[in-house]
């Protein structure tokens, strides 16, 4: 039934790393399991266990949504379940340049330009990972990532400008790697030795708890520190502190305090929906006491038309 889903994600091209990502968690979980034979409680079990490992309601939601989707494809009534509530879903995870700039000097340097592409446009990590030079028009100075590649399905569209245009200056220079017979010519315009960048959580861990932007707790006695290993209880640490997401979010918040229209925006990012956009364009304490201000300057000034409307008479 799994594979039956995966399948169709194959053939609409949404097989995309996030959706086959949770139809493993799926598969792993319950794939032992005869369908008809698949209850409730089982459900409401999984529910319960990934909750108190501390796993996100749209995570667990994420995951249930693709064993919903396996059941109707394959025609079968699917256990009932409630929708986990992800009205407080909302990250507040975002840089300051300053941030941004030193986290991006203590990264590995062949992750620096990936990493900045994607500060400078809020494209997903899959997305840049994706992007080949076929879909580079150096002609037109424009990027056109197709739909296939993207999380939801929707193309993306990015004009070669300003820092985008020396990232893609760069990655130009850097195209040619050392392959076994000799230098050969990468269809990616981000890679780690002409593979597709993929994984680098430790580089990022590592770069975070370096700039002061994330920490290493032991999930048993809690100790905070850079050690990625418990001195005490002699145990992984885990890592708490600024993921690659947020570039996403900052991008989002920046372009909209730039000036930039919400629609073009979200055209920009790739966000499909309006009220998934607004999560991401954080309002903080200080876009509340600038907001104040102006209204006290605009009152002011106001104020001040009346006053000079009274002594003209």
């Amino acid at each position: 039934m799994l594979d039956a889903l995966e399948a169709d994600y194959g053939l609409r091209g949404i097989a995309t790393g996030p959706n086959l990502s949770l139809i493993r968690i799926v598969r792993r979980v319950f794939g032992a399991k005869w369908a008809d034979r698949l209850t409730d409680d089982d459900v409401n079990a999984y529910i319960k266990k990934r909750k108190a490992n501390g796993a996100a309601n749209s995570t667990v939601n994420n995951a249930l949504q693709k064993l919903g989707s396996a059941y109707r494809l394959a025609k079968l009534t699917p256990p009932s379940w409630s929708k986990l509530s992800t009205k407080d879903n909302v990250r507040h995870g975002f840089y300051s340049p300053a941030e941004f700039r030193n986290l991006l000097s203590r990264l590995p340097e062949d992750l620096r330009d990936f990493v900045l592409f994607g500060y400078l446009t809020g494209w997903r990590k899959g997305s840049i990972a994706k992007l080949r030079w076929a879909d580079v028009d150096s002609e037109d100075s424009e990027i056109n990532l197709p739909g296939q590649f993207t999380k939801n399905g929707e193309p993306l569209k990015m004009a070669i400008e300003g820092e985008i245009a020396a990232v893609i200056k760069r990655r130009e220079k850097a195209r040619a790697h050392e392959g076994a017979v000799g230098p050969v010519i990468g269809i990616f315009v981000f890679h780690r030795e002409g593979r597709p960048v993929s994984e680098f959580r430790k580089s990022w861990d590592t770069a975070c708890i370096a700039s002061g932007l994330g920490i290493m707790i032991c999930p048993k006695c809690k100790a905070r520190g850079a050690e990625k290993r418990c001195a005490k209880c002699k145990i992984a640490c885990k890592y708490q502190g600024r993921i690659f997401h947020d570039l996403r979010r900052t991008s989002a918040r920046d372009l909209i305090r730039s000036g930039v229209g919400e629609s073009v925006a979200m055209c920009i990012t790739g966000h499909k929906t309006n009220s998934m956009f607004k999560r991401y364009n954080i309002t903080d304490s200080a876009d509340v006491r600038k907001a104040m201000q102006s209204v006290a300057r605009y009152r002011e000034h106001q104020q001040q038309k009346v006053v000079q409307m009274e002594a003209s008479r």
